[in-house]
Formats: structure tokens, sequence, C-alpha cells
């Protein structure tokens, strides 16, 4: 027998209305955050970038108080201010090591200060979002916001889906195509909510499980089974 499927994405009256009733949790929460069929989430001033092999090539991605001069043919690095921008922390991608996906990689821990941070292309950024969130009955799902994605930032490269039963604070896998500064407490992206069919008892209880802090993989670990 053919049973019609009645989910579909929430509306952000609905949204709100399973907030107030226990069926998702946001906090901190904000009501002016709430859209017509998604809530808007905030960047966290935490960021992690991998470290890489040698001594050389973590030097290229430690923070330091240059800026890029974009009016210039060959991108010349100076110390003066970024199109009246003050000095931001730069990160320079060139010449680094590999990633291995079956090991622990270590990671060197940024902060993004009020005066914003100049993210590069051919980086990855490891960030999260101030929020956490819980729903035991929706699936969630998190992508960029417009505003970002027409500055050329993707917030997410593959996780844009999250599980029933998933607690903690979202992992953004940030990028950029260009030179781009963010600032902490900016609404970066935007999670919305499904109504699932069939049942859900079977809930999220994996690698990432409760966590807070801006994530790296846990690829090395292996597969959690239910």
């Amino acid at each position: 027998m053919f049973n019609k499927f009645n989910g579909g994405m929430l509306t952000g009256a609905e949204i709100e209305k399973q907030i107030k009733k226990g069926g998702i949790f946001i906090d901190p929460y904000d009501p002016s955050c709430i859209n017509p069929n998604s809530y808007n989430l905030k960047l966290h001033p935490q960021l992690l970038v991998y470290k890489r092999g040698s001594e050389d090539n973590r030097a290229n991605i430690i923070p330091t108080t240059r800026t890029i001069n974009l009016n210039s043919n060959q991108h010349i690095l100076d110390t003066g201010n970024y199109r009246g921008y003050p000095e931001c922390p730069y990160l320079e991608s060139t010449q680094l090591d590999p990633i291995d996906m079956k090991k622990d990689n270590e990671t060197i821990e940024l902060e993004i200060p009020e005066e914003g941070l100049i993210l590069q292309p051919g980086v990855l950024y490891i960030g999260r979002t101030v929020e956490r969130t819980v729903t035991e009955k929706f699936i969630p799902m998190i992508n960029g916001r417009s505003s970002g994605g027409r500055l050329g930032m993707s917030i997410h490269i593959c996780a844009g889906f999250g599980d029933i039963g998933f607690n903690g604070t979202w992992t953004l896998e940030i990028t950029v195509v260009e030179p781009l500064i963010v600032y902490p407490n900016i609404e970066i992206a935007q999670v919305c909510f499904f109504t699932p069919y069939g049942s859900t008892k079977r809930q999220y209880r994996g690698r990432y499980y409760g966590q807070e802090d801006a994530t790296p993989s846990r690829f090395h670990r292996g597969k959690i089974t239910y």
C-alpha cells in the first residue's frame, strides 16, 4: 500500500513553536535569528588550521600582521591598511605538506579578533558555531548564507546534513575563493529542520556527539557502530 509522505521543511514559525515546545533546542537562542524557514547561526572566534610536517612549512600558516594589496598586479604583501581596514592577521598557504586521512593530524588554534581575520584561498579553516543545537525529532541541515556565498565563502565542504539526536555545536569547514576578512559572531550559517519519514528510535551517538570546540577530523578513529 502506498504511504503518502507528509513531511517537509519546517517554517520559521514552526521552528519557533518547536523551540518553545522542546522539540528543538538552540543555545543561545535569539528570536531575531528566525528566518522564513531557517535559523541563523553565528561564527565563534575559534578557528583551527592543520599543522604541517616541517618547521619551515608550519611557519607558512602561522598568522602575522601582514595584509594583501589587491590593487597591485603582483599582489604585493605590505604592512599598510587593507582598503581602510586596520591590519589583520594573514595566513600564507603555499608549499604545504599533505594531510593524512588515517592519522590524527595536529592543528594550530587561531582566534578571530574583533578587527577581523583575513582568510586565504587554499587553506581549510575548521570553525564552529556559537550555538549548540539538539533535536531528537527532526533532521537538521546546515548551509551557508547567501550573503557569504556572494563573497566567495563556503561554510561546509560535504557535511551539510546532521543526524537526528545530534547534540553539539556545528563544525564549519570554511574555505574562500579569494582573500576575505571575517569577524567573530557574524551570522555565517543557517540551520533548517526536516520532518523524518519512519522511526526515529535510532539516535546519533557518533564520533562528534557532544562536541563544543572546533573539531578536526576523527576519521582515524574508525566508525562507531550503533
